[in-house]
């Protein structure tokens, strides 16, 4: 009787293993096509291979110099700053980390990636079990051409606040919304002031459903948000181009584009 109970549990086992299968190819497909359409190169295997493969602390490499084998991608991307595993905390989320499903494209010498993080965590029981968790993510990553101090904007939560407690307290601005519902975190308060002004915290606000965090960090830009469909990638890039075009002039005049400090030398 028992082995009769078994035998529609594992066919039940296989077919939820293979819808699943079967989304994430429709799903792949559809990215696929979406990138053609809007001047995306796209790879299922990540080709620049810079985002888990790092070491460090909370912003530890924010101010280092070009490495010495800048990252090169697809179209012959040329990244000449830290790379981004090496700068973003979030990056080092979990005990296993990974990137897939990499999109990426370039305009005059700025270049953008939309691509797929998962982490996972691994439990230990008293009884020598564990038990694995996975969180998949999609993430946005801009690369502003410019060299700015680290900061980290999340949505406010159990973790933030029991980091407050902790003494690492978040920075607070004048819009008590924003402060309610953001915890932010920089290297560089005056940094982080002249960033967030009255305009970009109202934009954060207005889209704060469709994004988890935000960092910032050397010549990058990170959007996370959940894990997405094709159909949500207009949105994810949107949302990207909507940060950039609300960046304060201040920023720029004092932190301006390393193109210009070069040009200026």
């Amino acid at each position: 009787m028992a082995a009769l109970l078994v035998i529609p549990i594992f066919v039940l086992i296989l077919f939820l293993i293979y819808r699943k299968f079967k989304r994430e190819k429709q799903r792949l497909a559809a990215i696929s096509v979406w990138a053609k359409a809007n001047g995306f190169e796209f790879s299922k295997i990540d080709p620049f291979n810079d985002v888990v493969a790092h070491q460090g602390g909370l912003f530890s490499s924010v101010t280092s110099t070009p490495p010495t084998n800048p990252t090169v991608g697809p179209a012959g991307a040329l990244y000449e700053g830290a790379s981004p595993g090496s700068v973003f905390e979030y990056f080092r989320s979990g005990d296993r980390r990974g990137t897939k499903n990499v999109l990426c494209a370039s305009d005059n010498g700025s270049y953008t990636r939309i691509f797929d993080f998962w982490y996972e965590v691994i439990n230990y029981s008293s009884n020598g079990g564990t038990e694995t968790t996975r969180y998949d993510f999609t993430c946005l990553l801009l690369d502003v051409n410019a060299s700015w101090p680290g900061l980290k904007i999340a949505r406010e939560g159990f973790f933030s606040k029991m980091a407050d407690h902790l003494g690492m307290e978040d920075q607070q601005f004048e819009s008590e919304q924003f402060n309610k519902m953001f915890n932010v975190k920089g290297q560089d308060p005056r940094f982080s002031s002249a960033l967030l002004d009255a305009r970009m915290m109202q934009w954060l606000i207005t889209n704060k459903e469709f994004f988890k965090q935000l960092e910032v960090a050397n010549t990058w830009v990170l959007i996370v948000a959940k894990k997405l469909k094709a159909t949500e990638y207009s949105q994810l890039l949107n949302l990207g181009r909507g940060f950039s075009q609300s960046i304060p002039n201040v920023v720029w005049d004092w932190y301006p584009h390393t193109t210009q400090q070069k040009g200026e030398q």
